[in-house]
């Protein structure tokens, strides 16, 4: 069994201060309509934590993706990580 914690746990212990998050991975811009509703509950996490708000939704979606990802098949979790595109190299013109 990991002791490692999980993104779900990382995200409360940020926002609780217990612990601190630095360095973030290389970023991508994409434009994303959000309830005010969601919006208001992800900017109060974030000023809790005393981080931006892109930080806290990086941090969100990567323990959401986590969480949902754990409850897929393992063939599923297989063919998402074939599938999944990478940003690492700059895009064909």
């Amino acid at each position: 069994m990991s002791t490692e914690p999980t993104e779900a746990q990382v995200v409360a212990g940020v926002i609780a201060g217990t612990i601190t998050q630095s360095g973030f991975d290389t970023t991508r811009q994409i434009s994303y309509r959000a309830p005010i509703r969601i919006v208001s509950r992800v900017d109060a996490m974030a000023a809790q934590a005393n981080v931006t708000r892109t930080q806290m939704l990086t941090m969100l979606l990567d323990a959401g993706i986590e969480a949902v990802q754990a409850h897929l098949p393992r063939k599923v979790r297989a063919e998402l990580d074939r599938n999944a595109v990478t940003y690492d190299e700059p895009e064909a013109a």
